[in-house]
């Protein structure tokens, strides 16, 4: 339900977009309607998602301003309404309707209801539970600390919308027998192909996404070895990359050297993502601010996928990107951590 000053073409798109990925049918309704049922949109300082205690119902609402009028955006404060309202379906059952706790806190404890988020403030007031942006940049594997990354908390990911089927689609697919690849997921409208992150594309998402124009942007596939490789990026197009390690028990890392300093804008500029982390479905390292020089290091066995599109403003001349294999393996203690974690 999106309230009446609001221009609700871009919201209506981010559902429809949303709705292609998920099991859930959206209705648009009238402000009339019952705030019970629906999730009211509706203007205010704070973009946030929330729950609200409403009588005896716990009702949703999602504020938007400026601050969040992009599609992405908009989806992630949808996402947080969704996994609020899951939450409280399972915690609260059938006491829908029949809620006699007058506070917030008071229905949480009562119900065991669970908020936890990663990448979110979660703030518990009186009448209500709200999930709103908190940013938390990627430190493990990157060089140097401090280097400036965009909000991830603001923006939606394949991920989430991952995490979101897993909780609320249990029921879809199950006779499919599909296997999905590469951190992909069954499509719950079509249960006979996978829904895949960037850089994948097939029915079982098993086909590494290659350049639009790989004269231009070179080699998409690389290993990386004990000695030092570069190679320099073609800013003029789009590119893909995907650097793997010779020995599998190893790490990688990945430099990328600026001929020239520029700045790009934090909120404007996505221009160069790395995906360093072993789960490829989750956002990469999106560096942002005064650019010069930086470094990614990888999981263990496992390999970084990089992508920049054709840079029009605020590029640099030239950026060098150096890959080589760390010398240090995998060791046996590391293995049984990992189990152990793996295990949990």
């Amino acid at each position: 339900m999106v309230q009446n000053e609001l221009e609700s073409t871009i919201y209506d798109d981010a559902h429809i977009l949303m709705e292609q990925k998920i099991c859930v049918k959206y209705v648009k309704t009238t402000r009339s309607a019952s705030l019970i049922n629906a999730t009211l949109i509706k203007r205010g300082n704070k973009c946030s998602a929330s729950a609200d205690l409403v009588g005896r119902h716990v009702s949703f609402t999602v504020i938007v301003n400026s601050d969040c009028n992009t599609m992405s955006r908009i989806q992630k404060l949808i996402y947080w309404s969704l996994y609020m309202r899951y939450e409280f379906a399972k915690c609260l059952g059938n006491k829908q309707g029949h809620i006699i706790e007058k506070k917030m806190a008071n229905v949480i404890k009562k119900y065991n209801c669970s908020f936890d988020k990663s990448e979110t403030t979660t703030t518990i007031s009186e009448f209500s539970v709200e999930y709103s942006y908190f940013s938390l940049p990627k430190v493990d594997g990157i060089e140097p600390k401090t280097l400036r990354q965009i909000d991830y908390s603001r923006e939606f990911s394949f991920h989430e919308i991952k995490d979101l089927n897993k909780k609320i689609c249990q029921n879809s697919c199950k006779k499919s027998k599909i296997s999905c690849k590469n951190y992909s997921y069954k499509n719950p409208k079509k249960c006979n192909e996978c829904l895949c992150p960037y850089f994948y594309n097939g029915y079982k998402c098993q086909n590494f996404v290659k350049s639009q124009h790989p004269k231009l942007c070179g080699k998409g596939s690389l290993t990386a070895q004990r000695k030092l490789s570069k190679m320099s990026l073609n800013l003029e197009v789009g590119c893909l990359y995907k650097v793997k390690a010779k020995n599998k028990k190893r790490q990688i890392k990945v430099t990328f050297k600026f001929d020239q300093p520029v700045f790009w804008d934090c909120k404007i500029y996505r221009n160069l993502e790395i995906r360093y982390r072993k789960d490829k479905s989750e956002t990469g390292l999106i560096p942002c601010g005064n650019m010069s020089k930086f470094s990614v290091t990888g999981s263990y066995g496992g390999y970084i996928l990089i992508y920049h599109p054709k840079l029009y403003s605020n590029r640099p001349r030239k950026i060098i990107m150096e890959y080589y294999e760390l010398k240090t393996k995998m060791s046996k203690i590391y293995k049984e951590k990992k189990f152990k974690n793996f295990a949990k």
